[in-house]
């Protein structure tokens, strides 16, 4: 099967926190792979991996979430930012990928859901998304987002699977994300 990607018309987005173009860096990006194995849908039982980001677990309401810690200053190295790739395997044999809507010209933003943490919780449960970090491109096995870590925030993301020519997300993977805002602080 090959794979669709698509590309975010939305390359323009500005920072809401920092009024600018988020197109125009000081220092580049830094580029980090997170390796999502969905390992059973129902009851849902996944793994979350990276060599190149800090991910701890936590528990909340009973069962361990993974947490994404960004920190600009990682490994000593300063960076504007991240550039992450989320790579999905689907150990479940019923081909689940990255859910790509059902227009003609999908947006990446269907494939995931992003807010601030508030006192609400962290968890995203509608289509709702947040400068801070954005999606680029994304195809069945692959997602890019941009993540400015323009300062410090807690944040919800639900990661959205479907099988092929389901017309709406059957699996949603909900990490949290941890903004350093470049603290120099890089234990996980």
């Amino acid at each position: 099967m090959a794979d669709i990607l698509v590309e975010d018309s939305k390359k323009e987005r500005t920072s809401e926190h920092k009024g600018e173009d988020m197109s125009k860096q000081t220092a580049p990006r830094r580029p980090v792979t997170v390796t999502v194995t969905l390992e059973r849908a129902n009851p849902l039982k996944y793994e979350m991996t990276s060599t190149n980001l800090p991910i701890k677990k936590i528990k909340h309401k009973g069962k361990d979430e993974p947490v994404l810690r960004f920190n600009n200053n990682q490994d000593g190295q300063f960076h504007d930012g991240f550039e992450v790739t989320f790579n999905l395997v689907d150990q479940t044999g019923e081909n689940y990928g990255f859910f790509l809507g059902n227009s003609p010209h999908p947006d990446p933003d269907d494939a995931i859901w992003v807010k601030e943490a508030d006192s609400g919780g962290h968890c995203p449960t509608a289509k709702c998304n947040w400068a801070g970090f954005n999606p680029t491109s994304a195809s069945r096995d692959k997602l890019v987002v941009v993540n400015p870590n323009g300062h410090l925030q807690y944040f919800g993301f639900a990661l959205l699977l479907s099988r092929p020519n389901e017309t709406s997300p059957s699996v949603t993977i909900d990490p949290i994300g941890d903004n350093q805002d470049g603290l120099n602080n890089d234990t996980a």
